[in-house]
């Protein structure tokens, strides 16, 4: 081993346990956890109880994007959840006026029964108003 790569493993090593929790030495777990999950979820939305594209409805009304991620479901895609979430926020009705569909936000959660067959429940965190686009 050189000489410079053996200078460069302590100094990172030293870095790492100074600023642990910055750029460039933060640890990230990624998918790490995903393993020991007995449950998976994934987001939806739905418009008049139908499952829909939140990318099709604006001027939302009573439904609170900032819970979306605030109940800890078991989900690696939480990217999808803050894309959503920030929809919603950029497209919020300012008034107090409900729009004419009756649109809700939650997670479709799987999870395998001890016979293998899979279980599918349907967890809405939110609910409000909203127009199609």
């Amino acid at each position: 081993m050189s000489y410079i790569a053996l200078l460069g493993l302590i100094l990172y090593t030293i870095g790492c346990y100074i600023w642990g929790g910055h750029f460039p030495f933060y640890n990230f777990k990624l998918y790490a956890g995903a393993g020991e999950r007995d449950k998976a979820a994934v987001p939806v939305f739905f418009c008049e109880e139908k499952e829909a594209d939140i990318w099709e409805y604006v001027h939302f009304h009573g439904i609170d994007p900032e819970q979306f991620l605030a109940h800890h479901m078991p989900t690696s895609v939480t990217w999808m959840v803050e894309e959503a979430a920030q929809w919603v926020r950029d497209n919020q009705l300012k008034e107090r006026e409900n729009g004419p569909l009756a649109v809700s936000f939650g997670f479709r959660v799987l999870s395998i029964n001890d016979d293998g067959s899979i279980n599918e429940t349907i967890k809405i965190l939110e609910r409000g108003w909203a127009w199609k686009r």
